[in-house]
């Protein structure tokens, strides 16, 4: 293994261990406890899952739309 190739793989193994050691600080007791949600998040949280709600009615709604409109077509053209 060259001199290179040899401070590459050190300075990763580095950088890993260095990852490891930050994760399991992140993943403390203090950091893993639950906090209840203030009033202003969970205002934001309703209007967010409201808007997701209200996208996805849409989306059913327009698909329903264009299949009806397609079987109307071929049902007219078959007929005439």
């Amino acid at each position: 293994m060259t001199n290179k190739a040899y401070n590459r793989r050190r300075d990763d193994t580095q950088s890993l261990q260095r990852k490891k050691k930050l994760h399991a600080e992140s993943t403390t007791e203090e950091s893993m406890t639950h906090r209840a949600y203030t009033e202003e998040e969970m205002t934001h949280i309703t209007y967010n899952r409201r808007r997701n709600d209200t996208q996805i009615v849409v989306v059913v709604v327009v698909v329903v739309v264009v299949v009806v409109v397609v079987v109307v077509v071929v049902v007219v053209v078959v007929v005439v």
